[in-house]
């Protein structure tokens, strides 16, 4: 007689004759223990099953979720870097265009040349998203050595939008709440120049950050001005 009465929670394992389930063909139980143990193992090795399962599923539903979200932050910051260039190079977008009458003075020996001169001006002018009239008043010099320019300008601007006279002399317009002095430090190379013109593309350093452009003049003593380019 087994002396393990429903070890098994089996109705056949509460017959105490009916050894293995009653099925001793396909099962061994050398001490009554066999059937319930290997339960407990098949439950054991389920929950394992089930857990791995689990950690897997997780994993790769965890790995999914960072893909996704350093494919939507990628995307979002391209995106928003993108907006952000365009707006930045709208701001920095600088377009001036001038006209007006001036003197000047200069001379060259060999590979050295310098020039003086002041100028007074009308101009519109488009920057930072907004367009503006001015009248400007003028003076700097510059240095030339071989095909490197650099200077020195001081310009003082009336951003009067026609209210005041144009032809108003730098000390009337001086204490004008539209009035702004512009101090800028020249370095060009010229690329191209003939006995009235020039093209000169380089950096332009001046409050509002360095130029980047191209300047179109033509000043013998009445003439205009056209500046495109960025400031950075």
């Amino acid at each position: 007689m087994d002396f393990l009465l429903g070890a098994n929670k089996d109705i056949i394992c509460y017959n105490l004759y009916a050894y293995v389930s009653n099925n001793p063909i396909n099962n061994t139980d050398s001490n009554g223990e066999f059937l319930g143990e290997a339960w407990k193992k098949i439950q054991r090795g389920y929950k394992k099953f089930k857990k791995n399962v689990e950690d897997v599923w997780n994993g790769a539903k965890n790995f999914a979720t960072t893909v996704y979200k350093n494919v939507k932050n990628f995307v979002t910051n391209a995106y928003n870097g993108v907006c952000s260039t365009i707006n930045n190079l709208g701001k920095a977008f600088v377009f001036e265009a001038e006209v007006g009458f001036g003197v000047g003075f200069g001379g060259q020996v060999g590979l050295v040349g310098g020039h003086v001169g002041a100028t007074k001006t009308f101009g519109y002018g488009y920057s930072n998203n907004q367009s503006y009239e001015y009248t400007s008043n003028s003076i700097g010099f510059d240095v030339s050595v071989y095909k490197y320019k650099g200077g020195l300008s001081a310009d003082l601007r009336n951003y009067d939008d026609g209210l005041v006279n144009p032809m108003s002399m730098p000390w009337e317009i001086w204490n004008d709440p539209h009035t702004a002095l512009e101090c800028t430090f020249l370095m060009k190379r010229v690329i191209y120049e003939s006995p009235n013109s020039s093209v000169d593309i380089g950096p332009e350093f001046s409050k509002n950050g360095t130029f980047w452009g191209i300047s179109l003049e033509f000043c013998p003593f009445v003439g205009g001005k056209i500046k495109i380019g960025f400031n950075f």
